[in-house]
């Protein structure tokens, strides 16, 4: 081809492309800024407060986030009093917002609001918490224990996951307790309220300047012995004990009755609990995830390495593991044994009709010599 030719050719493409994108522009409308709300501002965003609940340094409202068109909550600074409370609130946020996991309260914004103060938002869930529900189960009785015992277990599971997930992430909790776990109403579970979450990463000023805070009867027994600060993972492992304990027992850490064992638990979970709770963290799970494979191998049919389990209760286990198998072979041991006791039977009868019937070469003899 003449390269003149293709000149020409690119030439009529470029004008064709100029009148398109001229036509677009004549045909295409003319949008109007004032028609879009100006959600620079924060109070122009979130709308319609309404006070849900009220915490040791937060408020917590439900709003209308006009930019999503959704309800959330948000979580308001209660009380400035001082630049670590500041602080405080702000690492809250920003520690939570790190942790992705679905069974940890996911944040959605953050940030200040037209007066200066501090917030975050996150969703708005319409079930209850954990502490409503064991008030709940308190008060009502099940038809089958067992299967109300295997939910309840199966709840656990998923905070351990959520906290072992968080752990990963040089992450403690510090304040596990029934409160701070939420659920919705479509199976959602989700543990919230990390304000006194320490990340073991922190500067040693911020070691020095922290205060013990926390529930009482869910704060590890070495964080209140120990005139440093200095927070391990078994700290939360010990909370998540008393936790399973108040979930099976339906009681809280100080109740009279809480240091009694669960009625109808099954010494395999018991022993797991206990081992949670010892006060020397050395004797405890040394992490989350060994926790939950105790719980795991328990839920299987399997003895808990917590548990110094006999002989006897491993062979106990095995055949409940093995139900079907077990009663497969008894009832064969029980056809074979039976078979063979009448086999055996009839051949004593046989051999005792034989010498009881006289000879017939005999009866020959005898006859001819008659």
């Amino acid at each position: 081809m003449d390269p003149q030719d293709t000149l020409n050719i690119y030439e009529n493409m470029h004008a064709g492309l100029g009148d398109l994108l001229q036509n677009e522009e004549q045909t295409s409308p003319q949008i109007n800024p004032e028609s879009y709300l100006d959600f620079s501002s924060t109070d122009c965003r979130y709308q319609n407060p309404e006070n849900l609940s009220s915490g040791g340094m937060k408020h917590i409202y439900k709003v209308h986030d006009q930019l999503c068109d959704r309800l959330v909550a948000m979580a308001i600074l209660k009380n400035i009093r001082s630049q670590q409370d500041l602080e405080q609130f702000t690492r809250e946020s920003t520690i939570t917002a790190r942790l992705e996991h679905p069974n940890i309260m996911p944040i959605y914004d953050i940030g200040h609001d037209d007066k200066g103060e501090p917030f975050f938002t996150m969703p708005l869930l319409t079930g209850e918490n954990l502490a409503d529900f064991i008030r709940r189960e308190s008060q009502q009785k099940t038809d089958a224990p067992a299967i109300a015992l295997k939910n309840k277990v199966n709840i656990f599971l998923k905070i351990c996951d959520a906290i072992s997930y968080a752990h990963s992430r040089d992450v403690i909790h510090l304040d596990l307790k029934p409160e701070n776990i939420q659920t919705g109403s479509f199976g959602e579970l989700l543990v919230c309220d990390w304000g006194l979450a320490y990340h073991l990463d922190s500067k040693q000023e911020l070691k020095k300047n922290r205060v013990l805070c926390g529930t009482p009867g869910f704060i590890a027994p070495e964080l209140k012995v120990s005139k440093v600060f200095d927070p391990s993972p078994r700290c939360d492992v010990y909370s998540l004990g008393v936790l399973l304990k108040c979930l099976i027992s339906s009681r809280g850490p100080l109740d009279p009755d809480f240091q009694n064992d669960p009625e109808h638990a099954p010494n395999g979970l018991l022993s797991i609990i206990s081992k949670s709770m010892r006060e020397d963290p050395e004797l405890r799970y040394q992490s989350v995830h060994l926790l939950k494979e105790d719980l795991e191998d328990w839920m299987n049919g399997f003895a808990p390495s917590s548990q110094a389990a006999s002989q006897g209760t491993v062979f106990l286990l095995f055949c409940k593991r093995n139900l079907r198998t077990v009663l497969s072979c008894a009832v064969f041991a029980i056809i074979l044994s039976m078979t063979l006791h009448y086999k055996n039977k009839n051949s004593i009868l046989s051999n005792k009709l034989n010498h009881s019937l006289p000879n017939t070469e005999d009866f020959k003899k005898n006859h001819d010599l008659a």
